[in-house]
């Protein structure tokens, strides 16, 4: 059992695995929440519906995607698979302030990128939920959600404020390539993970109708599917509500300069 005093965290392997989380969460409200709309709006121009469609871009791969990732992670090893979505990450958050310098920035560059790195999201998101019973006993998976959980809220607190800030003395290009740096950080931190986990269990049977099992299971069951509508139906309003919040606090911006101008 995990110790009371600090409990999980003083486990060596979750607190590597719990900080990697805590870069990820943050970097990932820093860049689609703030730092990759800002530019498209303020440096490019763009238009409610394109800044929009960036985030809608960022979240589609969870809405495609996720029942198939969920059903693969389950017969993979988790590990690689987080280090590599992370470093899939550097990659591609890195190229939008190398194309910012060289002044070859544009909106498809950026549509490219959120949705790459929105695969990349769902493909660590999934794996990072199923590695977490490797690292700790049965009985303290409770804690253990609970500390993870707290990640995505401290970072969805933190993580636009902190954009703020950065760009504000670094700039666009120099907020996207700190982001870039702190997927690599996450990766540099799950290297040192040193459990081994195993691939599960191949039962034989195609994804689908593993899939098609776990749908069922949703559906079937009251209180998950109705967990499960309520998630989504906050998630959509949420989703609408950041896709023209930049747009309407830069243009108000621009509006209140011009009326205190001389």
């Amino acid at each position: 059992m995990a110790t009371r005093r600090g409990g999980l965290l003083r486990k060596a392997d979750f607190r590597r695995l719990w900080t990697a989380d805590v870069l990820s969460q943050v970097g990932s409200r820093v860049d689609f929440l703030v730092a990759i709309p800002l530019p498209a709006a303020i440096a490019l121009s763009a238009s409610v519906f394109e800044v929009s469609l960036l985030r809608t871009l960022a979240t589609l791969p969870y809405l495609v995607l996720g029942l198939q990732v969920g059903a693969w992670c389950d017969r993979v090893r988790q590990r690689p698979v987080l280090i590599a979505t992370d470093l899939g990450r550097v990659v591609l958050i890195g190229s939008i302030p190398v194309a910012a310098l060289r002044g070859a920035l544009t909106l498809w560059h950026l549509y490219a990128v959120v949705l790459l790195a929105g695969v990349c999201g769902v493909f660590f998101d999934v794996a990072h939920q199923t590695y977490v019973p490797h690292l700790v006993a049965k009985a303290e998976l409770p804690e253990a959600n609970a500390k993870l959980w707290t990640n995505a809220s401290i970072a969805a607190l933190a993580g636009p404020s902190a954009a703020g800030v950065i760009i504000q003395y670094l700039g666009y290009a120099g907020a996207m390539a700190l982001d870039a740096l702190s997927y690599l950080w996450s990766a540099l931190w799950l290297r040192r993970v040193e459990t081994p986990d195993a691939p599960g269990e191949r039962s034989g049977r195609r994804l689908r109708h593993e899939i098609a099992e776990g749908l069922k299971a949703v559906l079937g069951d009251g209180f998950v599917r109705a967990s499960t509508l309520h998630g989504t139906v906050t998630g959509l309003f949420q989703a609408m509500y950041l896709a023209i919040n930049v747009v309407f606090l830069v243009r108000e911006s621009a509006s209140h300069r011009s009326r205190s101008a001389p």
